[in-house]
């Protein structure tokens, strides 16, 4: 079984995510009378277990199954629990600093768009602040308060738009700060972040201070991350796909205006496109009647990220000259922190033969030879 397949008697996961609820509940029940094992494995990697779990609690066909969803309930919950601590905790440091941030991804959607936030699994916590000066006077602040720079990479020296911390009171959380909404300039296009503060949303479960991207923002997001993830293959995963289902079904016929207008961003109507195409075929989702046309526009607008080497090649051609180089240093010359973890590096020789392995890598990726 594949992380993205669970076969079972002809029948797989994917498969029975769409169509009608009746047939939806039949799908299901099959494969997991046929294999629960391998169903339940495959919706953990596609990130749906808690949606399984809460679907089909009664027909789960063994007590040992069901205690298995149960246990699995119990743990996600106690994570979820612990991200959202530290998440208040630190909106309220970034509120004493008067700096503004989003909640991205998974915990911000699983305030507002889900029924339940255990409902949307997550691994870290995402804030997006509004530019590398913020970001670092956001670092600051938080390092004062006791987190650690995960690597000790600070955010002038990432090649990434985002730097990692650690929560010095729950050492399993990560909080992901970013300073752009995508790590890739060709995506990340013309996504000021006045623009998107102006349309967020407030997500008072989480902090009195907490804001997420409206509806329309978090779709063309949810798009274009899906987009970067062509180049690792990880883009159909199930849970990115019914985030654009429900996100979607938010949509109104003035939000679809704007995502689909003539003027909108080719690439950004390319990823939004191919999206709600793959949403559609794994969840029938509803498409809006502009969509046909939009996409007759958008094609062949794409960034063709999957192919080998494509999305590194396609982010620096989307950099201005002077950032270029700067990508470049930071790429290859990462501090010795970072490159001792990323590579399991010992003493000096290791440390060497890391670098030599980041250079031939990245070579490699040049010349279109590896992803």
């Amino acid at each position: 079984m594949t992380a993205a397949r669970a076969d079972a008697d002809g029948v797989d996961l994917r498969a029975a995510c769409a169509g009608t609820l009746a047939g939806r509940a039949q799908a299901l029940q099959a494969l997991l009378a046929a294999d629960p094992e391998a169903v339940l494995a495959c919706a953990e990697a596609e990130g749906v277990a808690p949606l399984l779990a809460r679907a089909l609690p009664a027909q789960a066909p063994t007590a040992a199954l069901r205690a298995r969803l149960a246990a699995q309930a119990r743990l996600d919950g106690m994570r979820l629990l612990a991200r959202e601590a530290s998440a208040r905790a630190v909106l309220d440091q970034l509120a004493e600093a008067g700096l503004p941030c989003f909640v991205l991804k998974g915990m911000a959607l699983g305030q507002w768009l889900y029924p339940a936030p255990e409902l949307r699994p997550g691994c870290d916590i995402d804030l997006l602040v509004a530019d590398l000066a913020q970001a670092e006077a956001a670092t600051a602040a938080l390092v004062a308060a006791g987190w650690t720079l995960a690597h000790g990479v600070a955010p002038r020296q990432a090649s990434d738009t985002q730097v990692a911390l650690v929560d010095p009171a729950r050492r399993g959380v990560v909080l992901d700060l970013h300073w752009r909404l995508l790590n890739h300039a060709g995506l990340d296009r013309g996504l000021a972040f006045a623009d998107l503060w102006a349309r967020a949303q407030a997500l008072p479960g989480l902090h009195p201070q907490a804001r997420a991207l409206g509806a329309a923002d978090a779709l063309l997001h949810a798009a274009l991350h899906r987009a970067g993830n062509r180049a690792a293959g990880t883009h159909d995963r199930l849970l990115w796909l019914y985030d654009v289902h429900l996100l979607a079904a938010r949509c109104g016929p003035g939000d679809w205006a704007r995502l689909l207008a003539p003027a909108a961003d080719p690439v950004h109507l390319a990823a939004l496109v191919d999206a709600l195409q793959a949403a559609h075929a794994a969840f029938a989702t509803a498409l809006p009647p502009e969509l046909a046309e939009a996409a007759a526009r958008s094609a062949g607008a794409g960034l063709h990220l999957d192919a080998p080497g494509a999305f590194d090649r396609s982010h620096l051609r989307g950099l201005p000259w002077p950032q270029r180089l700067r990508w470049l240093w930071h790429k290859l010359l990462p501090p010795p922190a970072f490159m001792r973890h990323r590579y399991d590096a010992h003493g000096p020789l290791g440390l060497a033969a890391a670098y030599l392995r980041r250079w031939g890598v990245g070579l490699r990726r040049a010349l279109g030879a590896d992803r």
